[in-house]
């Protein structure tokens, strides 16, 4: 027996860690779902050409001398794909280079791992020709994976740039997998 009554109230009731853990963890995931799902939305495949000296962006997974018809949608996964850019009056002094950026659900293992990516680099010499108003003809870009696997899905940007240029001169919208 207690001389003095316990008048004290409850010590407060600790959550536990892993109920916490798990509703934030679940919050994210709903984030993450939620963010995709608009992104995956807001992405349609097109060109824009506002620079006049470029007169067509196609993109093929066939390598040819001359640009195919530019396709919009590529069902499988390619390892690489090619990017003919047609030029009209291009100064002879100025060269082209590519960058390509691509969105859409990474991988949680990919993303673990380094998923290193996909990049753009020049595929063979240019086919140019020069004449009075500069240098007409077809320069082609190869985008491929890092590490050479085959491309991941989702939406592609391709830019094309003037050097020296910080504004895109031509750019390509497409998509890889379903």
């Amino acid at each position: 027996m207690r001389a003095m009554p316990r008048t004290a109230t409850r010590r407060p009731r600790r959550r536990s860690f892993a109920a916490g853990s798990a509703l934030a963890a679940a919050a994210v995931l709903l984030l993450a779902a939620l963010a995709a799902g608009m992104e995956a939305r807001s992405f349609e495949p097109g060109t824009s050409l506002p620079d006049p000296a470029i007169s067509d962006l196609a993109v093929s997974d066939r390598q040819t001398p001359y640009p195919p018809a530019g396709e919009e949608r590529f069902p499988g996964r390619p390892r690489v794909l090619y990017v003919y850019v047609a030029v009209r009056g291009l100064p002879a002094e100025e060269g082209l280079s590519a960058r390509v950026e691509r969105s859409g659900r990474a991988s949680l293992l990919g993303a673990l791992l380094g998923e290193r990516g996909v990049v753009a680099r020049s595929s063979g010499p240019p086919r140019l020709a020069t004449g009075g108003e500069g240098l007409s003809g077809v320069v082609r870009f190869e985008v491929r994976s890092q590490d050479g696997s085959p491309l991941p899905a989702g939406g592609y940007t391709v830019a094309v740039y003037r050097e020296g240029r910080e504004e895109p001169s031509a750019v390509r919208r497409f998509v890889v997998g379903s």
